[in-house]
């Protein structure tokens, strides 16, 4: 099929040009990838509609802020392995849609309340970030967070308060969340 695509593409403008004029014939090969450059993804020219952005394993050091402006509909964000070092509230703040969003293996310093506008979350990997605390906000947050993944961290200690961002749920039937914190080194609840 792909190697179709060109062959149909030049007999439809051919058509074209024949049956309307040379000047109402335009054509176009969409773009379906975001172009990564100096740690930066640009993806102005993906179509509004995008609903899922895979961006793994790149080079990425920051989330600029306006990525859910620019795409509104986002419902999945994966950025893990790249280079992110800061996360702050203003980076995710448009991001009203997105249901899970994915940060394992990056470099995570989180910055004030960074996940307090994601509303609609469900699921949230920061796994293999070196967090030095389980304790991802102080305000309440995230109602309808359904799954954590806090796995292989750096953090020693399980504060009977670092999930207290968690207690105000809005969904009075929600399941209770499931919070992943495996290969911590020493995790203790105190």
């Amino acid at each position: 099929m792909c190697v179709l695509r060109p062959l149909l593409l030049s007999v439809v403008i051919i058509i074209c040009y024949f049956v309307t004029g040379p000047y109402n014939c335009v054509a176009a090969v969409k773009k379906t990838s975001c172009h990564v450059q100096d740690g930066r993804a640009d993806c102005r020219h993906l179509s509004l509609s995008l609903i899922h952005l895979d961006v793994s394993y790149n080079s990425i050091t920051k989330v600029d802020g306006g990525l859910c402006q620019t795409l509104p509909l986002l419902q999945t964000l994966n950025m893990e392995h790249n280079e992110i070092f800061v996360l702050k509230k203003e980076d995710v703040s448009h991001c009203t849609k997105l249901t899970r969003l994915i940060m394992a293996s990056n470099r995570l310093k989180l910055q004030g309340e960074p996940f307090s506008a994601l509303q609609s979350l469900e699921f949230l990997d920061v796994s293999i970030n070196k967090l030095k605390s389980a304790k991802l906000g102080t305000q309440p947050q995230l109602p309808n967070l359904v799954n954590l993944n806090l796995a292989s961290n750096d953090f020693t200690t399980l504060k009977k308060d670092d999930f207290s961002f968690l207690n105000h749920s809005t969904k009075s039937t929600s399941p209770q969340p499931v919070i992943g914190a495996s290969k911590n080194i020493g995790a203790w609840l105190l």
